[in-house]
């Protein structure tokens, strides 16, 4: 019988618990009451353990065989569903080794008592029963992806020893998943996520999943498209130790590095720096990709390093954002340009133009009228603004191909970029 309890307590079926089911004559006939009370006590723990087993059988791989588990309504699949069976699993370690041990305990005395028995595995009945109600809870409430960070993180404040190491063990393992994700899009940009878990999410819509059709090349694969406006947090999968101004600096720093890839300007080189086009980070990714390694290694979620991490990382790669459009790119001149130019901050300028051009504006245009608006332009360029030859190299007139007849004089002013004005 001693052995029958322990087969059961392990995951097995046997007769006993057949018997205590389905066969009261049996019962009433060869167990006192008070021992059958022990024994329904000891099978009420191990139909709690076989549970728990149960769902970390069906839920610990990629491909659960959903079919042989007899599962109705089988959760979604996903990495942070695995983690936290192995989690579990991890956590139903010292049960199982307690089994050993009194098994060698009951191969030593043939007559040990049940209440031994009972008095030994009555310690995880707590746990047993913490564990059974996170997975009716998944179940019920379809919890998915990071939402099971918080999902466990309720129940961490608690003062039984054996709960509480339980469901460390649990969130570490979850923590795994959650790092490796966050890494990539911290340090890449990418959002590693194949089934939709992470807190932040790429945003899908009909213009864009035309877009991406419009992009298929000859062999059928789609064109690489990526566009940091595409992501955006889900709030309902972060969990509340990560406040939603860290969440949005997360997001930021991702959405910079997507910048630093993605090329404006049809295929050349987005970086103006002497920097390799593939490293953003330098020298410092090595350094960073190892504090990140640390934090998902520690075995309990520090917080206020983690903020203290995710606000070097902003700090660096702002700086280097500024580095590129202030200095590399000379914003501060291409705003006096769009002062002096588009808003007409050289009043004088466009005056000596219009000097210059109004016996060419008050005629239609021709093939020629394009050329000659840019000699006059370069002419008041040259006179107004003698040490300025970017201006020069950086705006030019062109006339549009159609001609109006309603309006006689008509022309757009555009850089070397796409047009950005059209005056008339």
């Amino acid at each position: 019988m001693l052995h029958e309890l322990l087969l059961a307590l392990w995951g097995y079926p046997t007769s006993l618990g057949e018997i205590f089911k389905n066969d009261a004559i049996l019962l009433d006939k060869y167990f006192h009451p008070s021992e059958r009370g022990l024994i329904k006590q000891i099978l009420k723990i191990a139909d709690d353990f076989n549970n728990i087993k149960k769902f970390i059988k069906i839920y610990s791989t990629a491909h659960a065989d959903l079919e042989n588990a007899n599962e109705q309504d089988p959760l979604n699949r996903g990495l942070y569903l695995q983690a936290l069976c192995n989690g579990m699993d991890q956590a139903l370690e010292p049960f199982r080794t307690e089994i050993v041990e009194l098994e060698k305990c009951i191969a030593k005395n043939a007559h040990t008592p049940a209440t031994v028995i009972l008095s030994r595995v009555e310690n995880y009945k707590f746990l047993f029963n913490i564990l059974n109600n996170i997975i009716r809870k998944i179940k019920t409430q379809r919890i998915h992806g990071c939402s099971l960070l918080q999902c466990i993180y309720e129940l961490m404040n608690t003062e039984i020893i054996e709960v509480k190491v339980a469901l460390q063990k649990m969130m570490q393992s979850l923590h795994m998943i959650f790092y490796k994700q966050l890494t990539s899009w911290l340090l890449y940009g990418r959002l590693e996520d194949t089934y939709k878990e992470f807190f932040i999410q790429k945003k899908e819509t009909a213009q864009e999943s035309l877009l991406f059709a419009d992009n298929k090349d000859g062999s059928g694969e789609i064109k690489n498209h990526n566009d940091m406006w595409n992501y955006d947090i889900d709030v309902n999968m972060l969990p509340s130790y990560i406040t939603f101004t860290l969440a949005a600096k997360i997001l930021s720093i991702g959405q910079t590095i997507i910048i630093f890839g993605n090329d404006p300007r049809g295929g050349k080189d987005f970086f103006v720096t002497d920097k390799p086009a593939s490293t953003v980070w330098g020298e410092k990714e090595h350094e960073y990709f190892k504090k990140l390694r640390s934090l998902q290694m520690k075995p309990v979620f520090n917080v206020i390093e983690f903020e203290n991490t995710i606000d070097e990382l902003k700090k660096c790669v702002t700086k280097l954002l500024w580095h590129i459009v202030v200095e590399d790119a000379q914003l501060l001149q291409q705003l006096k340009y769009i002062k002096d130019f588009y808003l007409i901050g050289r009043g004088d300028l466009f005056l000596d133009f219009i000097k210059l051009t109004s016996h060419i504006l008050s005629k239609p245009p021709t093939n020629h009228t394009s050329r000659d608006l840019n000699v006059a332009f370069r002419m008041a360029v040259r006179k107004i603004m003698l040490n300025d030859e970017g201006a020069i190299d950086d705006f030019n007139f062109s006339v549009p191909r159609y001609w109006c007849a309603t309006t006689k004089k008509q022309f757009n002013i555009h850089s070397r970029q796409p047009p950005i004005l059209f005056a008339s």
